[in-house]
């Protein structure tokens, strides 16, 4: 269960691409994702309900310069319980934090 301010850690690899997290809100309201994926260049997170419903899909844009993907979005969300993803593109690895 993802807390608050907390920043997580986690790595897409050939062995595990796709990673899930969950949270739940009890009061609806606003929610700032913030992620950087290093020097992945395509990459997925989708957001779902409880019940499984993919709600957001992105490919974020990769920054050339940086050689990372960056995430800045906020999401506008309802009381209840909701699962993140985050996944490989084209064969993309490496560390990510959120």
């Amino acid at each position: 269960m993802l807390a608050n301010g907390t920043t997580y850690i986690g790595q897409i690899a050939r062995n595990d691409e796709k990673d899930f997290y969950t949270f739940t809100l009890t009061e609806s309201g606003c929610v700032n994702f913030k992620s950087t994926f290093e020097n992945m260049s395509s990459v997925y997170w989708s957001l779902y309900d409880e019940t499984g419903n993919e709600l957001v899909r992105r490919n974020p844009y990769w920054n050339e310069t940086t050689k990372n993907t960056i995430v800045d979005e906020d999401l506008y969300l309802t009381i209840g319980t909701y699962y993140i993803s985050f996944s490989a593109a084209s064969g993309c690895y490496g560390i990510y934090d959120f």
